[in-house]
């Protein structure tokens, strides 16, 4: 993932990954960046639009992780606990760096 993305045609995204008792439909944003609220599929028994905060603090005055690379996940002691509990598709249409 980058620094910032965008989510257009909300209305087909739930129509193709909505379901369950998630949050409803998404809202359609052209600047969502890092630490903000973002609408994520899960699938945790039954699929579902969920909204997560986007990025991981270690410390709570320590820097926010935003990206990591996926070769690397595994053999990180920061991310190797949260793997074993599902993942999760980010819909998004745009992404770009500044």
């Amino acid at each position: 993932m980058c620094g910032r993305f965008a989510i257009e045609l909300v209305e087909d995204i739930h129509d193709r990954f909505g379901g369950g008792s998630g949050c409803g439909v998404p809202k359609t944003r052209f600047n969502v960046s890092p630490s903000q609220q973002v609408s994520v599929v899960s699938s945790q028994r039954v699929r579902r639009i969920d909204m997560i905060h986007w990025g991981i603090r270690i410390r709570e005055a320590g820097p926010m992780i935003i990206n990591s690379r996926a070769e690397g996940l595994m053999r990180n002691r920061l991310h190797r606990p949260m793997m074993d509990g599902g993942r999760c598709l980010v819909p998004a249409t745009g992404f770009y760096e500044w």
